[in-house]
């Protein structure tokens, strides 16, 4: 059986926009283990049936040592959980799920579904952005692009 780990920043994400493919890699007998911030939604998944850990990656604030915490959560959840893929979606968890470099047998696949509001912040951070997603894209196993713009610009 397959262990399959996703990164998402909002449960509410995973509900509206992920639960298909989840159902469908359920019933391919994955074990499915969901990462994302409890909120008003995460009781659904819960009541869903399942494996669900509370991993907030902080959409709105860049904190050094608050990403640091959630680094070392999220290595701590692969080393216990050993996944065979880890599949993660939006910019800090694409980020985060790079620590599968880390695990030689976890597979990583990162979902870019756009840059977000990356682009509203300092230009520093937005580059600091741009060189890290750069870098995570060359070492992941497989990126799925949702645009063109984001493959013609992180490429």
């Amino acid at each position: 059986m397959k262990k399959i780990i996703f990164f998402t920043n909002s449960s509410w994400n995973l509900l509206n926009f992920r639960i298909n493919l989840i159902n469908f890699l359920k019933k391919k007998n994955c074990k499915i283990v969901l990462c994302c911030p409890k909120d008003e939604y995460y009781d659904k998944i819960l009541n869903l049936g399942f494996e669900c850990y509370d991993i907030s990656f902080s959409k709105n604030k860049i904190t050094l040592f608050q990403n640091f915490l959630t680094f070392i959560k999220v290595f701590k959840l692969i080393k216990r959980t050993n996944p065979d893929f880890l599949i993660s979606f939006t910019i800090k968890p694409n980020l985060f799920s790079s620590i599968s470099l880390f695990f030689p047998n976890t597979k990583n696949i990162l979902n870019i579904t756009g840059l977000g509001t990356m682009y509203f912040k300092s230009k520093i951070i937005k580059y600091l952005y741009i060189f890290f997603y750069k870098i995570i894209i060359k070492i992941s196993n497989y990126t799925i692009f949702q645009n063109e713009n984001d493959k013609f610009l992180l490429s």
